[in-house]
């Protein structure tokens, strides 16, 4: 039986990175590992506000 990890993201727990934003993120950057090397100007770009793409800076940056 698979459970609720079973499909745990590099994403999930992102400070304003919900459901859509994910998708429209790994739709634009094909991976989380692109995701990961994306700049803050790229990420501001596809669309995500200031404070969530230095969310996602800080969330992988902590990561390493």
């Amino acid at each position: 039986m698979r459970n609720k990890n079973s499909f745990a993201s590099k994403l999930d727990g992102i400070d304003g990175l919900g459901p859509t934003r994910k998708k429209n993120l790994l739709k634009s950057f094909k991976s989380v590992k692109n995701i990961q090397e994306a700049s803050m100007e790229e990420l501001k770009a596809v669309g995500l506000p200031k404070k969530v793409a230095e969310n996602v800076m800080r969330h992988f940056s902590a990561l390493e």
